[in-house]
């Protein structure tokens, strides 16, 4: 049984974003990490960087570091290692009037509120998180996965 998880992470502009993707159950670690946003590879002029650490048995941790996300970097990130199949999270970077409110509505959901006090419960549903599981079998060997953190 491998697991994937699809995750959505709600930053608010101007705060750090730090993507972790943990490579296992490889033959051995790989040699690089491609990381996309929206399809294309990372553009690092802002000042961001990839970090590659290689554990036992084949496994790493890659993680991608954006010190201080806009909201053009809202969208979808993937994490391409070399010797295995990638995987993906969806990013949603709010304006820096929004923030976080701790606040549960009467169905248990979160609502996202703006510094003015607008209510938004329909948020809710981007701050959920998913893991999808999968089943898959294969005569040699089963593939490397990797899952976010």
């Amino acid at each position: 049984m491998h697991s994937r998880v699809f995750c959505l992470d709600v930053r608010v502009s101007g705060s750090a974003l730090n993507l972790t993707c943990s490579i296992s159950e490889s033959p051995e670690a790989p040699a690089f990490v491609f990381w996309y946003h929206q399809g294309h590879l990372v553009n690092f002029e802002r000042g961001g960087r990839v970090v590659v650490a290689k554990g036992p048995n084949g496994s790493a941790v890659s993680r991608l570091l954006l010190p201080a996300v806009q909201a053009a970097d809202s969208g979808n990130y993937t994490c391409n290692p070399a010797n295995a199949n990638a995987t993906w999270v969806l990013v949603h970077v709010l304006e820096s009037h929004w923030r976080l409110a701790a606040v549960q509505n009467d169905a248990g959901g979160m609502a996202l509120t703006s510094d003015a006090g607008h209510s938004r419960s329909s948020w809710r549903a981007l701050l959920a998180c998913t893991l999808v599981s999968f089943s898959a079998s294969s005569r040699i060997s089963a593939p490397p996965h990797r899952r976010w953190r």
